[in-house]
């Protein structure tokens, strides 16, 4: 039935020229092959080790945020960057929810670029506390023609920063992934007459969620999880997975095929790793919220004196996502008195894309996705069948399972680089 849609949709609305859509068989060997949950867990709990071919700099975007109450010193916003000896593209990268401009798994994908020959720079998620307090001037995170917008801006400076540093640019490029995929394709709708970065190359987005209350909801219910075992229990499984389950990790460099020397992935139950999911989920939203709260004064949590040592850190540890869009999604509409249900579907991947030409865009997903359904993915081939956009469908990999495959890391960079 959906593939009868899809091919009426696609009469009904001729692709535009350049138009391509490829399904790559390229998991023979995958470890993980038809989990999807214990592939995107090698993903969700990895800290790897450091490269020292990637620079760590800061930028100070807003000054007045340098010294606040209730925060540490930083003196801007953290991102890392590499450069070429000669002239080559800059390849941007926008992580997922929650994850600055420095994690591990924004290091390794900038690292599989330059590596590829690109200049490489790396943005924090829209919605991190990374970005709510270095970007955002109103420090309310959710309005993605607002985000977007912002996210430009650090993208421009740091560009500017590097330039000065003596790298040549070429061409520039976006890749996001997760939420930063989402958050890429609404920065290419607004910069389709290149008023806000001028002509950007490529848009990349890689298992962006597609309908946001559906991949929000998915995520959320997995707290219902931690009712069926007592605390102790949660506690030995958060132990393994941050304890001997990465200890191989940091033995090896990011040239090796660590993951395949990952002893013990089999042994986490499906529960477990949704367990974890939600874990880092719920703790990159209480930052999120503890910011937003602290720099606006808005006294939903209890204020703090130091950022380390408050109860703001517990009170927001105990927010649900629904709770975020409830109490904090509104207030980035001021002028929107729609339900922020409404509010948060209308930004979906679909909503980005429609209607405009996008010939210069590319989604990577994998049709085990746990965040996107069948339809989901139907309905965005559509769009950009008839658009004159990209599209790459896996077989396998789950969500973000699959960024350190060798093949997949080699279709990423083939994608992005067109």
């Amino acid at each position: 039935m959906l593939l009868t849609i899809v091919l009426t949709i696609s009469l009904l609305f001729p692709a535009f020229t350049g138009a391509s859509f490829s399904n790559p068989q390229i998991f023979d060997g995958f470890p993980y092959s038809g989990k999807p949950f214990h592939a995107a867990v090698t993903v969700a709990v990895a800290r790897l080790p450091a490269d020292k071919r990637l620079k760590r700099s800061r930028i100070v975007l807003l000054p007045e945020r340098v010294d606040m109450e209730g925060f540490d010193n930083a003196r801007g916003m953290a991102y890392k960057y590499a450069t070429q000896s000669s002239a080559a593209d800059l390849v941007f990268i926008v992580p997922g929810f929650g994850a600055s401009g420095t994690e591990a798994v924004v290091e390794l994908l900038a690292n599989i670029f330059y590596k590829a020959g690109y200049n490489v720079a790396t943005l924090p998620s829209p919605l991190s506390f990374s970005f709510t307090r270095h970007v955002s001037k109103s420090a309310t995170i959710g309005n993605f023609t607002i985000d977007a917008t912002e996210l430009f801006g650090a993208a421009k400076a740091i560009k500017s920063a590097l330039i000065s540093k003596g790298a040549r640019v070429r061409n520039i490029r976006f890749m996001g992934y997760s939420y930063g995929g989402l958050t890429v394709a609404h920065m290419h709708r607004l910069n389709t007459d290149g008023s806000l970065m001028g002509n950007v190359a490529r848009y990349t987005a890689v298992n962006s969620p597609i309908d946001m209350n559906y991949a929000m909801d998915t995520l959320q219910s997995y707290t219902e999880i931690i009712a069926t075992q007592p605390p102790k229990y949660w506690s030995r499984v958060y132990s393994y997975a941050f304890g001997k389950f990465y200890e191989k990790l940091l033995q090896h460099d990011l040239d090796s095929d660590y993951y395949n020397d990952l002893n013990g992935v089999e042994r986490l139950k499906e529960s477990n790793i949704k367990f974890l999911i939600q874990y880092g989920f719920r703790d990159s939203l209480k930052w999120l919220i503890f910011a937003t709260n602290q720099i606006n004064r808005l006294g939903l949590i209890p204020r703090a004196t130091y950022w380390r040592r408050n109860p703001a850190y517990i009170a927001a540890s105990k927010w649900t996502f629904s709770d975020y869009v409830e109490k904090l999604l509104p207030l980035a509409f001021p002028n929107d008195a729609r339900n922020p249900r409404i509010l948060l579907a209308n930004q979906g991947l679909l909503q980005a894309l429609d209607n405009i030409d996008n010939s210069d865009f590319t989604a990577l997903h994998a049709k085990n996705d746990f965040l996107v359904t069948e339809g989901d993915l139907a309905a965005l081939r559509a769009i950009l069948e008839r658009s004159g956009g990209s599209m790459v469908l896996f077989d396998d990999s789950g969500h973000m399972g699959a960024f350190w495959w060798p093949a997949w890391q080699a279709e990423l960079v083939r994608e992005t680089t067109r």
